[in-house]
C-alpha cells in the first residue's frame, strides 16, 4: 500500500544524511530525551505496523499473502514466514538503535520535536493503519473486483494453454 511509502517518507525525516553508511551514523539519535516523544512514539506506532502486528495494515497485508502462498507451496510459506520474522526483528533492533542509543552527530542536538504540522500530516497515517489493520474489509472491498478479475484472466489463460491449475496446486 501506499503506507509503506509514507512510513519510508518519515523515516527518511530522521536520516542524518543522504548518503549510505552504517545504521548508527545514518540515522538520528534521539534517546528518548524529554520532549522528543512525539517523533518517538509515532516511530514506534509506524515500526510496530511495519512489523505486522495484529491491528496494523502490515499485519492484514502479510497474513493475507502468507495464507495465499500456504495453499500453493508449504516450503515457500515456510520461506515466506522466516523473511517476515527477520523483518520484524530488524525493524525492532532499528528501533531501538534509533530511539534509545547515544547521539553520534553533535548538530542534531538542537533538532526540535515533530511540529504540529507534521503532527498533522502523519495523523492520519496512523489513523489509516490502525483502521485498515482492524477493519480491511474497507480496502478489500476497493480491490476485489480487481484482483478476481486477475484471477479470471489467469485461470482463462492456463486453460487456453491445456494446463490445469489446481494440478499444478496439488502437485506442491
Amino acid at each position: 500500500m501506499q503506507f509503506r511509502a509514507l512510513r519510508h517518507q518519515f523515516i527518511g525525516r530522521l536520516r542524518g544524511s543522504r548518503k549510505r553508511t552504517a545504521i548508527s551514523r545514518q540515522y538520528w539519535r534521539f534517546s528518548l530525551k524529554p520532549g522528543f516523544h512525539h517523533c518517538s512514539c509515532l516511530l514506534a506506532a509506524l515500526a510496530r505496523a511495519n512489523v505486522g502486528l495484529p491491528g496494523t495494515s502490515g499485519f492484514v497485508g502479510e497474513f493475507l499473502t502468507l495464507v495465499g502462498i500456504f495453499k500453493v507451496n508449504t516450503w515457500i510459506a515456510l520461506l515466506a514466514t522466516s523473511g517476515v520474522v527477520l523483518s520484524a526483528a530488524y525493524a525492532l533492533w532499528l528501533y531501538r538503535r534509533v530511539m534509545m542509543g547515544d547521539l553520534i552527530k553533535e548538530a542534531l542536538r538542537t533538532i526540535q520535536d515533530m511540529s504540529l504540522r507534521e503532527r498533522a500530516v502523519f495523523a492520519p497515517l496512523v489513523f489509516m493503519t490502525l483502521l485498515l489493520g482492524v477493519y480491511p474489509v474497507l480496502a478489500l472491498d476497493l480491490i476485489g473486483p480487481s484482483v478476481q478479475s486477475l484471477i479470471d484472466n489467469y485461470n482463462s489463460a492456463l486453460s487456453i494453454a491445456g494446463i490445469d491449475g489446481n494440478a499444478m496446486i496439488a502437485s506442491h
